[in-house]
């Protein structure tokens, strides 16, 4: 009887190597997560225990209350990668003639404007011009604007993601749980305690738990993405 060597099979050999690819990237992710999370911690125990501003320039540079740093680069990174990775599933899906190729397109444009916004703080750009406009009191407008938005998407979603596999569709529940929950919940945490006029220590704290969440939400979405490509039929 003849034996068939898994090792030789292109296709298990392509999808295991790709499966291992996704695994070493998430695990160098969540390092790097693990990393940033400490460098935060410490950095915002320096700021506001001893009143430490700069230390060579890390203080800016590893601050998660603060944009444009090593944080906000790791995010937008994996967001992007993230919809890298589905632009090719949706490619590959629309060659073959899937009907789900549009949702995975859209999906890869959405995360690709997430990236987009991490990176150019659009965000606040609309804030500040909302603080123009309007009065002071607006100035985080953009969570009422963001926020019917993301649950708009989420309940669009829901319904194409049940159709998935249901690793599939834990995945990136869990992902878009923590990214959403991380950029919108703790933001209204952020302003209830400023309003209050809680201590800096407290809200820089807070700021500390929303890079956190947004960090593993992109992280795990973008493990998922890469299985969901390495789950394509060969071409």
């Amino acid at each position: 009887m003849r034996t068939v060597s898994w090792a030789s099979h292109p296709r298990l050999t392509a999808r295991g190597h790709g499966r291992c690819v996704a695994q070493a990237v998430t695990r160098i992710g969540l390092l790097a997560v693990a990393a940033l999370t400490a460098a935060g911690a410490l950095v915002v125990y320096l700021r506001f225990e001893h009143d430490v501003a700069y230390a060579y320039g890390l203080v800016p540079l590893l601050d998660p209350a603060r944009e444009a740093n090593i944080p906000t680069w790791f995010s937008s990174s994996m967001l992007l990668l993230s919809a890298a990775t589905l632009t090719i599933v949706g490619a590959r899906l629309n060659d073959t003639g899937s009907k789900g190729a549009r949702w995975w397109l859209v999906l890869a444009a959405v995360f690709a404007l997430a990236s987009l916004d991490e990176t150019a703080n659009l965000h606040e750009l609309f804030s500040r011009q909302a603080r123009r406009e309007l009065q002071p009191g607006f100035g985080q407008l953009w969570v009422l604007v963001a926020g019917p938005a993301a649950l708009v998407l989420v309940a669009v979603y829901a319904r194409f993601m049940r159709r998935q596999d249901r690793p599939v569709c834990r995945a990136f529940t869990l992902g878009t749980a923590l990214f959403v929950v991380g950029a919108l919940g703790v933001e209204l945490i952020e302003i209830v305690l400023e309003r209050r006029q809680s201590r800096p220590l407290v809200v820089a704290g807070t700021m500390l738990a929303q890079e956190v969440m947004e960090l593993l939400g992109a992280v795990v979405l973008l493990h998922r993405s890469l299985l969901r490509l390495t789950n394509l039929p060969p071409q």
